[in-house]
């Protein structure tokens, strides 16, 4: 029972934060990319063509949203790549050290 109480109330809370962000969105209007299809001729304002021009929103978002990711996923690795060279070199210090020790 409780469950099914959490499991609504997130449904819920993201439908009100699917509904927010679309209130925010900034950027080129939904008419910009309407225009774009029909190449100047007169635009007709179908349903099919306005969720068309949102679709194409919506993939340019996740485009954005994948380029992120995939630098921010660039980034994390080549922080570890620049730790594991730290650690090489602390590493390779620490046996020069030894040799030295033992000549």
């Amino acid at each position: 029972m409780q469950a099914h109480l959490i499991k609504a109330e997130n449904k819920g809370l993201r439908q009100t934060e699917h509904v927010e962000k679309m209130q925010r969105r900034r950027g080129k209007p939904l008419f910009h990319y309407l225009r774009d299809m029909n190449d100047g001729k007169a635009i007709f304002y179908s349903p099919s063509k306005i969720q068309g021009a949102q679709r194409c929103i919506e993939d340019q978002a996740r485009i954005k949203e994948q380029k992120e990711a995939e630098k921010a996923e660039e980034r994390r690795q080549k922080q570890l790549r620049k730790e594991e060279n730290q650690r090489m070199v602390i590493q390779r210090r620490q046996q020069r050290e030894q040799k030295c020790r033992e000549n």
